[in-house]
């Protein structure tokens, strides 16, 4: 068991990624790829991937301010032309494997809040697990360095992908009512797919609602015209941090993978 800072304090379970990656291993996952990238497309909206962020982030986009990462968008495109690679491939085989209760193409979620503006997302696949537990199954691609013991920057990763999984599970539910009370984040490297990493998440309702309040209180901002609170420590990958005051990390600007 491990847990990190940041977000609501998620509990994040590390497992042996075999006993599931095993079944998806009778195709390569990586192939040839595009020779131009496609265009970066900036996310819009309020979506469930970026809840784990600083939501101030979310701010600057929905009022229109200036972002600074424009020379890194080659960098930016090729990283997400890969991991869309990976991910197609993975919705593939979960569908042949028979984990897969649903995949690609599942509808657009809402995250239920008391007022505000809807979140949205797309849930990468709904397995079905040994236990016969309905389950959400997130896969994440990043960097080789993301798979270095010791590597500095996980446990804020991992916070990170368990709010939006969160947002999944509150939001996700088969038509006869039954939720998914766990998640599975399947983090692969694109560098060489071999390096793997499997992570369980439960559903933890006292977390998640820190997260709910956190994302009330900076939609009420935006919607009177301000920026969210700034959130420490997610400065580092922020596209916006050389026109923030909060800004804590002044040298020059990462591409998050």
């Amino acid at each position: 068991m491990m847990s990190g800072k940041g977000t609501g304090s998620y509990t994040i379970e590390s497992l042996d990624h075999r006993p599931l990656t095993a079944r998806l291993d009778r195709v390569r996952l990586t192939g040839p790829l595009r020779v131009t990238p496609p265009p970066y497309r900036q996310s819009t909206g309020w979506r469930a991937s970026g809840l784990g962020s600083c939501l101030r982030q979310v701010g600057y986009r929905l009022l229109d301010l200036p972002a600074t990462h424009d020379t890194y968008v080659p960098s930016w495109t090729l990283s997400a032309d890969i991991g869309t690679t990976i991910h197609t491939r993975i919705q593939e085989q979960l569908v042949g494997s028979g984990l897969a209760v649903l995949v690609g193409g599942v509808p657009a979620i809402e995250v239920p809040l008391p007022a505000g503006a809807p979140v949205t997302g797309h849930v990468d696949a709904v397995i079905r697990t040994n236990a016969g537990a309905l389950a959400i199954l997130d896969v994440k691609t990043g960097s080789p360095r993301e798979f270095v013991p010791g590597y500095r920057y996980l446990g804020d990763k991992q916070q990170k992908w368990a709010t939006q999984v969160h947002a999944y599970m509150a939001a996700f539910y088969l038509p006869d009512g039954e939720y998914a009370r766990e998640a599975y984040i399947l983090h692969i490297s694109r560098g060489d797919t071999a390096d793997r990493h499997l992570f369980r998440i439960v559903w933890q309702p006292e977390a998640w609602a820190r997260d709910v309040a956190r994302l009330a209180a900076a939609q009420e901002a935006v919607a009177a015209g301000d920026l969210p609170a700034p959130e420490p420590g997610a400065c580092r990958f922020c596209a916006f941090r050389q026109h923030c005051p909060a800004n804590d990390y002044p040298d020059q600007l990462e591409v998050q993978s």
